[in-house]
């Protein structure tokens, strides 16, 4: 032993005392898979080089011809402990035990004999004392014939595992699976529909961030003095209405109005979901003025929880039509990728806007008091106190554009699906890419591969009197304008230029 490695703890014995011809037992399985836990073997040879034995086969009466030399194995003691800088769970090695990994085997236990088949077999389970232990021990021989009972078996320790029997009596009393699986699926929609369309926890969570930062929440700003309350107030107003969308679609299930239930049931998904995206849409603007604002990293954290359960819940109002109408024609339900993404995108266009937006009307103090007061006309969407939005078009936040489309990227988008999402020509993207370079907004790494990268700078850094048309035209189709100025900004900020 090494270390801290108790006798209690011990494998095998300290010290084994072998002969020649001796039956043992390895209590270990090989990672070479030379023997396994539970394998029989006979010792071959005992010498100062350590121990040979020679492998039983199939049903433990065959021994293999092939001679195996033990290796000594080693266990250890660890125990685990919580770091209390990175949370993060580690292990600690304590102490070692090493020895060969066997034991003698001129008898076996019956719980250690499951999984194996013997020709030959005498058995002692006179004072069997566990349910199946009987069970167990005759099953391991292949016939009657190789059976020698030592002790007889009294009927008092043949015994049935309570809950086994009980589960087999309650089995003949049940209904068929079919009907018990039509009323499991009722009872689950039925606590899936419920807790879709409540905003309970959502209203909960938002009433506590208000209660638990009055103090780190104050702010100069009407607008986002507010904010939060009108969050709240939207949420209260839709108490009453989802109590009553509930009891509909509980009603139309139990009828088994199936139709008429997924009709609803996309409806509801669609009105609730525009809804609260409206208003994750007001929770961002008021996030991007509160992370300008260094006092208040913790109501923004507080901020940032409401918006991932806004998120929960818009994509579970968005799939719910889908879930159900998979359970409800029994087929297999899969994986809306699309709808994921979808949400994501308008997240991320969302997210980008508001931190343009933030940024140009960026407070001149840290209690939000902004450098010139806007009105809700310069707000690309309603305003954080709930005013409506002027009927002449907003006019967008300067930068808002190329701020979108980073954040488009930073989600995980590619170039092409940006293009597509925001409606704009893969070149126009490939231009904000290029001025996200140039800014240190972006990294090249990930818009474009390393090797097509590294081509266009090797003959850039060579030519450097030559324009980007002279690059085009060396390239030809090889590369597009875009990828071109992408790693022309990288490489003047590289060298500093």
């Amino acid at each position: 032993t090494d270390g801290d490695f108790p006798e209690s703890m011990y494998p095998v014995l300290e010290r084994i005392e072998l002969k020649e011809g001796a039956q043992v037992m390895f209590v270990k399985n090989d990672v070479e898979k030379a023997y396994f836990n539970g394998k029989l073997a006979r010792v071959e040879e005992v010498d100062e080089k350590g121990i040979t034995v020679r492998m039983y086969e199939g049903a433990g009466d065959k021994l293999s011809s092939t001679r195996y030399r033990l290796k000594r194995e080693q266990w250890e003691n660890k125990r685990y402990v919580v770091n209390a800088a990175t949370k993060e769970q580690e292990e600690q090695l304590l102490g070692t035990f090493e020895q060969y990994p066997i034991k003698l085997a001129w008898a076996i236990t019956v719980h250690k004999s499951q999984g194996l088949t013997f020709s030959k077999a005498i058995i002692d389970v006179g004072q069997a004392f566990a349910p199946g232990q009987v069970y167990v021990a005759l099953s391991r021989l292949r016939s009657l014939e190789g059976l020698s009972l030592r002790t007889r078996i009294e009927p008092a320790v043949v015994s049935s595992d309570k809950d086994v029997v009980a589960f087999t009596q309650r089995g003949s009393e049940q209904e068929p699976l079919p009907q018990q699986l039509r009323a499991k699926q009722r009872e689950y929609l039925q606590q899936l529909l419920t807790g879709t369309f409540d905003l309970g926890d959502l209203l909960r969570k938002v009433e506590y961030t208000q209660k638990d930062h009055t103090e780190t929440a104050q702010f100069d700003d009407d607008a986002m003095k507010t904010a939060l309350q009108v969050l709240r107030d939207k949420l209260r107003a839709e108490e009453e209405n989802t109590r009553k969308f509930q009891n509909q679609l509980i009603r139309l299930l139990m009828e088994d109005r199936r139709d008429e239930l997924l009709t609803r049931i996309g409806k509801g998904g669609a009105y609730y979901g525009d809804l609260l995206q409206e208003r994750m849409k007001a929770l961002y603007f008021h996030i991007a003025q509160v992370e300008l604002l260094t006092r208040s990293k913790e109501y923004a954290n507080a901020l940032k929880e409401i918006d991932g359960m806004l998120m929960k819940k818009i994509a579970t109002m968005a799939k719910v039509g889908y879930v159900a109408s998979c359970i409800l024609n029994g087929e297999e339900i899969q994986r809306q990728k699309d709808i994921e993404q979808g949400l994501a995108a308008r997240r991320a266009v969302m997210v980008g806007e508001a931190r343009a937006w933030a940024e140009e009307n960026r407070p001149k103090s840290r209690t939000g008091k902004k450098k010139k007061r806007r009105t809700a006309a310069d707000e690309p969407s309603e305003g954080m106190d709930g005013a409506e939005r002027p009927e002449r078009p907003a006019r967008p936040a300067k930068g808002s554009t190329y701020e979108t489309t980073y954040a488009l990227q930073k989600e995980g988008f590619g170039i092409d699906e940006i293009a597509a999402t925001r409606s704009m020509a893969k070149s126009t993207i490939e231009g904000h890419f290029a001025r996200g370079i140039a800014e240190g907004a972006l990294e090249i790494d990930g818009l474009m591969p390393a090797e097509e990268r590294d081509t266009i700078a090797d003959w850039m850094r060579e030519n450097t009197d030559k324009s980007l048309n002279d690059a085009r035209a060396n390239f030809g189709d090889r590369f597009s304008f875009g990828q071109l100025r992408m790693v022309q900004a990288w490489v003047k900020r590289e060298e500093g230029v």
